[in-house]
């Protein structure tokens, strides 16, 4: 007799086929995670190729429909959020500065290392996001505007720090 989905689950298999262990902090094995991921990317490039929402289905003319573009920008905003307020919100934390533009701030690798960090985790946009949520918001990272973010790892250093004003 085949043990239903639930059953499955509470008796400790994999959700999907029943007969392995699931993977750590998962309800399927390795092997059905797998297999389900190839079946998303095959639907998402038939989508893709036909001219449907690579999401929904419907047709159009970009890889998203309106409806569902709004909707990720929605959940990218509400994560975004989540991250930020983690941090202290969206306050340039560098000394000197008074940035408090929402659009402006930047979430910093405070020891440095932004860009090898990036590249050994593979992130791209709000992967970025989603590591820090998923890794319980982890210490070693801030809260900086673009321009000390940028003038950090430029040069070593931001004008703000060594009391620059600009007076025009």
């Amino acid at each position: 007799m085949s043990l239903t989905r639930h059953n499955r689950k509470t008796a400790g298999l994999c959700y999907g086929c029943g007969k392995a262990k699931p993977a750590e902090d998962k309800d399927s094995c390795n092997d059905c995670l797998a297999k389900k991921k190839e079946l998303a990317t095959k639907l998402r490039t038939y989508r893709q190729t036909a001219g449907l929402c690579q999401s929904c289905g419907t047709v159009t003319d970009k890889s998203l429909c309106c409806e569902c573009r709004q909707r990720q920008k929605k959940s990218h905003k509400q994560l975004k959020d989540l991250v930020f307020a983690a941090y202290g919100g969206y306050i340039c934390t560098c000394p000197g500065c008074t940035e408090t533009a929402e659009e402006f701030m930047t979430i910093d690798h405070i020891n440095g290392g932004g860009n090898a960090h990036r590249r050994a985790e593979n992130f791209r946009g709000r992967e970025f996001y989603r590591w820090l949520r998923d890794n319980d918001f982890p210490a070693g990272f801030g809260v900086l505007c673009l321009n000390c973010n940028f003038s950090r790892g430029l040069h070593g250093y931001c004008p703000h720090e060594r009391g620059y004003r600009n007076t025009r």
